[in-house]
């Protein structure tokens, strides 16, 4: 069951998941000792997934990013499954339910890069595309 003080540590860790256990405690009243309890505790009833580092892909070279919908054709939508899954630009992919399968996030360099990608999920279903530039864009929420 996870308790107030849970939830704040949750709350520390979604701001900085980097703090060591000694910080966590600080910040939330415990001792480093029960910080580290608490952590592990969450972490083994799966509250607490992964630890991951969120990268700015424009400064690696990706200057746009894309949302794509995807309504695979009948039967296919196995392996669109794995064939999404194989791409390096793909950042996140969820089955939806409605007119579309499949939503896809992904980045690309270009417009060139896009169109490839768009062009390789052509044999397997219908795409719409929603493009974002990464020129200049705040963050409203994370």
């Amino acid at each position: 069951m996870v308790d107030a003080i849970d939830l704040r540590i949750i709350d520390v860790l979604e701001a900085d998941a980097r703090l060591s256990f000694a910080e966590i405690g600080r910040r939330v009243n415990l001792s480093t000792s029960a910080a580290r309890e608490r952590l592990i505790k969450l972490e083994d009833a799966g509250v607490i997934e992964s630890y991951t580092a969120k990268l700015n892909h424009s400064l690696l070279g990706f200057a746009l990013e894309a949302i794509v919908l995807l309504k695979s054709h009948d039967g296919k939508l196995p392996i669109l499954s794995k064939i999404i899954s194989s791409f390096p630009e793909v950042k996140e992919a969820r089955s939806i339910t409605g007119d579309y399968n499949i939503h896809v996030r992904a980045v690309f360099r270009d417009m060139d890069h896009l169109k490839d990608f768009l062009d390789g999920l052509l044999p397997y279903g219908d795409t719409v595309t929603y493009l974002s530039s990464k020129i200049k864009a705040d963050r409203m929420l994370e």
